[in-house]
């Protein structure tokens, strides 16, 4: 609420954007929460990217406020630009802002920029309420739970262990930079804050020993193809979900529970789509492929990104009309299945 009225009060108006240059803490969750609330845009930015990067994603969303803490505010290029202090936020008083629609723009994530320059993906309030509807029916999210927040500040991902907890009731454990860039103090975090549900890549995966994942209920991968036999070894004694999603998905359209019956020379599947999303496998022709024939991953539903911030072209280009509903539309992945 402190948050929300003190952006209110610098003119902050809902769809603006407004960056979020805080290092990962509970500071972090508590700007994701008042920004929402305010009916803005929340693009969070790491304070460890380099200037000229941390610059163009400034002026490239067009961001007039900054929430910030100290030590980060010289990070920022001068200019319209305002600032805001988180740590120096008086208690809220006033009342809440009226409540954003499911249409309404929730968060700005810019993407690694790899293959060319970022481009800044706009996902909707719907999708992230799908998103935590999903994780509490098909993962068992409880208010039980405690969460791992790992992700790095900027990456979508950040938002997918947000919303977890947040919106179902649960404790956001945060891993603050130094925790996670150690796997041996990782493993110490995960003991001592008893946390019973963690998102992580495959590659750091496989820096924790099965003793540093004792704590552990629920282990989710992605970004990467995981260890087929050790995961099937942990599926023994926890639920173990390998999940994929884009950017611009909201994050997570699949995942699959992996069986630790299932033979170890077969790889682990992305799965099924979540709840209210759909993905299938289209041909060059645009026509669904058969089974066992590759084509491009599509993507529909409730999590798809309303497009590319400021880039009517590649929204034009990636978000096309649905093959079979008229006046819905579907992301074209680039990814092959």
């Amino acid at each position: 609420r402190a948050v929300a009225e003190a952006l209110a009060a610098d003119g902050v108006a809902p769809g603006d954007v407004v960056a979020v240059l805080l290092e990962r803490s509970e500071r972090l969750a508590a700007a994701f929460l008042g920004v929402l609330m305010a009916g803005a845009v929340y693009l969070p930015i790491d304070p460890a990217y380099p200037a000229e990067r941390i610059t163009l994603m400034l002026a490239d969303s067009g961001t007039r406020v900054l929430l910030t803490e100290p030590g980060h505010g010289e990070a920022s290029p001068a200019g319209p630009l305002r600032s805001i202090d988180i740590t120096a936020l008086a208690e809220a008083a006033g009342t809440p802002p009226p409540a954003p629609r499911p249409e309404d723009a929730a968060y700005l994530i810019y993407t690694s920029g790899s293959t060319g320059r970022p481009k800044g993906v706009v996902l909707e309030h719907r999708g992230a309420v799908n998103l935590a509807l999903a994780q509490r029916a098909g993962l068992g999210i409880e208010p039980r739970h405690r969460i791992v927040q790992f992700a790095p500040v900027s990456f979508d991902a950040s938002v997918w262990e947000m919303v977890m907890a947040l919106l179902n009731g649960a404790c956001l454990v945060v891993a603050r930079p130094d925790d996670v860039r150690d796997p041996a103090a990782f493993a110490v975090l995960l003991a001592a804050e008893r946390a019973s549900v963690a998102t992580l890549p495959p590659s750091y995966l496989a820096e924790l020993s099965d003793d540093a994942l004792a704590p552990l209920e629920i282990l989710v991968t992605a970004g990467e193809a995981p260890d087929a036999p050790r995961m099937r070894r942990l599926a023994g004694r926890l639920n173990a979900v390998n999940a994929y999603g884009p950017t611009e998905t909201t994050v997570c359209v699949s995942w699959h529970r992996v069986d630790p019956q299932a033979d170890d020379a077969q790889g682990i599947p992305i799965g099924r789509a979540i709840a209210n999303c759909e993905m299938f496998v289209l041909d060059r022709f645009g026509n669904p492929a058969p089974v066992g024939v590759q084509g491009e991953i599509v993507i529909g539903g409730a999590g798809l990104a309303r497009g590319y911030h400021a880039r009517p072209d590649l929204t034009e280009a990636a978000f096309v009309p649905h093959p079979w509903r008229g006046g819905a539309r579907v992301y074209r992945s680039g990814d092959h299945g």
